[in-house]
């Protein structure tokens, strides 16, 4: 809370600065407290870049904000009348989160479940921190992700995944000497050959 936050600088209390030896001794003002649960904010995600209005921006000023922001080509051609809307589209889209309410709100339902919070991927290993809207886009390209092989019970990670199917014994190939279509079991592509009903090719 921003009284503990105020006590860490400072050694009074932070409404009448008499000395305090702790928060122990401080008393919550009910009545402040519900003015400020009552104050309307937004998400602390949400970014607050003072950006000049595009109406006011030359069409070269406009061009060079949407390539910034990943546009490229055809994107970033037209007249000025064409790259206004374009502009503010794309600022609207890296504009973090859209929530406005009071701080109360903020506390109760929103912090905690932003979408444009960073959160850390479950995955055992990835340093990557999605926003939480991005999580299952994030989930379906982490490289530290299990991903189940198709041919045998294993789970490798998704970055050793072509290791694993270079070695899987369930994995179908055909035999080298008669073509047979059957499963790896042992040889890895080495020298360990195939099998067929038990016996060793």
């Amino acid at each position: 809370t921003c009284y503990v936050q105020w006590l860490v600088r400072n050694e009074g209390c932070p409404t009448c600065r008499h000395p305090v030896a702790g928060e122990q001794q401080l008393v919550r003002n009910r009545p402040l407290e519900a003015m400020i649960l009552r104050l309307t904010i937004r998400c602390p995600t949400a970014k607050r870049a003072k950006l000049a209005p595009a109406a006011a921006m030359t069409v070269e000023e406009i061009r060079t904000e949407l390539r910034g922001l990943g546009l490229r080509g055809l994107q970033t051609a037209g007249t000025k009348a064409d790259l206004v809307p374009r502009l503010v589209e794309e600022r609207s889209k890296n504009a973090g989160c859209p929530f406005m309410g009071t701080v109360g709100e903020l506390r109760a339902s929103h912090l905690g479940k932003c979408d444009y919070e960073p959160v850390a991927c479950p995955n055992e290993g990835c340093a990557a921190s999605p926003l939480r809207k991005d999580v299952p886009a994030h989930a379906a390209e982490c490289e530290s992700a299990p991903v189940k092989c198709p041919n045998c019970e294993d789970s490798p990670l998704r970055r050793d995944v072509l290791a694993h199917k270079a070695k899987c014994d369930r994995v179908k190939v055909a035999c080298t000497h008669c073509e047979i279509i059957t499963e790896r079991r042992g040889g890895g592509g080495g020298g360990g050959g195939f099998f067929l009903g038990g016996e060793p090719l």
